[in-house]
């Protein structure tokens, strides 16, 4: 059954003394999409044996080390074959390989272009090492750390450089469907647009980059998505805010229920400015990082701009797990001015009562 909203003349409200022991909707555990399932990654898996593979937007298969599927067969030449998305399907290339690629047991030609599509097999070499599209979903963003080759894969639209805990880069796509990088540090950070296989380095670490060049076809291939457009946040909260900051999105059709956790205060903090903007047309929305720690309780230190970034890192993942598409938009930024801003504009505040 759907989500309804609740009922309120204005798309943005302030909610006061509310019951904790009632809820204003009944909203799921888990989100829901439009018909009720998210869209897999592609996978292809070997049939003779125990691998599985998460493909890349551009998975190079062969028997040297600098393939991303490396199959140690005198069969497989060292570059022997080349799997892309694009146009909304997984295809395949051989690279003029010895002993050739068939799919589904017909040869490919040397230099031509194959469609697959989900349980079909591919032969690398011969009939021994066939391996299965298990999966024709559309790939996720990845970054490989070139010194460990351990694989980082995004979260939804986000994929987070060197790891969750220290959310240094920040690489999504913006509004127009390309992909770019934000770079954060105490000092500020910035904003620029990364491509595919492009290497990048954070800190001492350098990671190759796998994105899907066509982020709009990414996109199309999943069940229609809520947005930041289409949904309304709710934040319920206790008059001294030290406990209970809750967070619940619905939106026509499905809800989630993101819970509540010490990072959704930032949200609280920034839903307040909004709404204090909208009362106040001299108030600006854009609040300095600097206020918003204070708003906090806590001084401007390394040590709190880091733990910032790790709040912005994971209120953009709660709502990036709900199956809501953009959510880098969630919490704006101006690296260079060291300002933040909410990127929802229907959020609803709800004060619970003691």
């Amino acid at each position: 059954m759907g989500l309804d909203p609740p009922e309120t003349p204005s798309w943005l409200t302030i909610v006061a003394n509310v019951d904790r022991s009632r809820s204003p909707w009944v909203v799921s555990s888990e989100p829901i999409s439009a018909d009720g399932t998210l869209a897999a990654v592609g996978i292809i898996r070997q049939l003779s044996g125990e691998s599985r593979v998460t493909l890349y937007s551009r998975h190079k298969v062969g028997r040297l080390p600098d393939n991303q599927l490396v199959i140690k067969q005198r069969v497989v030449s060292g570059n022997h074959a080349l799997l892309v998305w694009q146009t909304n399907q997984w295809t395949i290339r051989d690279l003029g390989s010895l002993n050739g690629t068939s799919v589904n047991g017909t040869p490919l030609v040397p230099g031509t272009t194959g469609i697959l599509k989900a349980g079909d097999i591919v032969a690398f070499g011969d009939q021994t090492q066939r391996w299965t599209l298990e999966s024709d979903g559309p790939p996720q963003a990845a970054a490989v750390n070139m010194g460990s080759g351990k694989a980082i894969e995004s979260d939804g639209e986000l994929l987070i450089l060197p790891h969750e805990d220290d959310p240094l880069v920040s690489i999504f796509p913006d509004n127009r469907g390309n992909w770019v990088c934000e770079r954060m540090s105490d000092t500020g950070g910035s904003l620029h647009s990364v491509k595919d296989l492009e290497r990048l380095t954070v800190g001492n670490q350098v990671f190759q980059l796998h994105l899907p060049e066509a982020v709009e076809g990414t996109i199309s291939h999943k069940p229609v998505s809520p947005t930041l457009e289409t949904i309304e946040m709710v934040i319920r909260h206790t008059a001294d805010w030290e406990t209970d900051v809750r967070v619940q999105v619905y939106w026509p059709g499905g809800g989630v229920d993101l819970g509540s956790s010490t990072h959704n205060r930032l949200l609280l903090i920034l839903a307040q400015r909004l709404i204090e903007s909208r009362a106040d047309k001299t108030v600006d929305p854009w609040m300095f990082v600097d206020e918003v720690l204070s708003e906090m309780g806590t001084p401007r230190t390394p040590a709190e701009s880091a733990t910032l970034n790790v709040w912005i890192f994971r209120c953009r993942k709660g709502i990036s797990s709900a199956g809501v598409e953009g959510p880098a938009g969630l919490i704006e930024r101006r690296p260079q001015a060291r300002q933040l801003r909410l990127g929802i504009e229907r959020v609803r505040l709800e004060v619970l009562s003691s």
